[in-house]
């Protein structure tokens, strides 16, 4: 896969340039470095918006950690209506990483997830997940989304026994906030996975009646009908 799928989704030029000044400026999570080749397993999905109780509980449970864009104590204090006071709350997120999970088999890949969830809608939410392998990266992904209160980063690579970790990398941008960017990091723990055994197809006697033959004792007879397989055996 390429390492380095870093998408926009939904926003236009201006809103990217936006956000990249806000990135050079407050600390936004840089250009991923290439890795190796493999499978495009990364994927993305908008979550609900939460309750500032549900996102805390979640902290609390220790889902995740907390990241909080604050809208301003001036602008609360001179709200004139309950409303207008909630709307200028502080905003809190949770970000969580999942510990790497799949694996088993060769053709079952390794995978983990990353999630963002907020207590209101945010500008723009960029959302990074990287898989390691034996202190190697396998695999990562990333997209940036506007205008949503959560996000959900899937990122994943062939199956190989190792030991592997996640990485989820966020930072959540509020324009009427100040600052207007929370940023943050959290690991996963590690996770031994095996990848099993892969079971080869069965004989192909058409094509090789050797591969089928059994020995009983004069002449080798063969598991194949074929006019092909019946005068090779014929022959020994």
């Amino acid at each position: 896969m390429n390492d380095k799928r870093r998408r926009w989704l939904g926003a236009g030029p201006l809103c990217a340039i936006v956000v990249a000044a806000f990135a050079l400026a407050l600390g936004m999570p840089g250009q991923a470095q290439a890795a190796p080749a493999g499978d495009d397993l990364g994927s993305m999905r908008k979550l609900t918006v939460r309750s500032p109780q549900e996102v805390q509980a979640m902290a609390a449970r220790g889902e995740g950690t907390l990241l909080t864009i604050p809208r301003g104590a001036a602008a609360r204090k001179g709200a004139r209506s309950d409303a207008s006071a909630a709307a200028a709350a502080d905003i809190i997120c949770v970000l969580d990483v999942s510990e790497p999970f799949g694996g088993g088999h060769p053709a079952n890949p390794v995978l983990a997830e990353g999630i963002v969830v907020c207590s209101d809608f945010v500008d723009f939410i960029t959302l990074r997940v990287e898989l390691f392998r034996d202190n190697t990266r396998v695999a990562a992904d990333e997209f940036t989304v506007p205008l949503i209160p959560g996000l959900l980063v899937r990122t994943g690579a062939a199956c190989a026994p190792g030991s592997y970790l996640a990485i989820a990398q966020a930072s959540v941008v509020v324009f009427a906030a100040d600052p207007p960017i929370a940023s943050n990091i959290v690991g996963s723990g590690r996770v031994d996975i095996t990848c099993g055994v892969s079971i080869p197809p069965p004989p192909n006697c058409e094509i090789d009646p050797r591969l089928c033959a059994v020995t009983d004792g004069s002449r080798p007879a063969t598991a194949t009908r074929s006019d092909e397989a019946t005068a090779y055996a014929a022959a020994r």
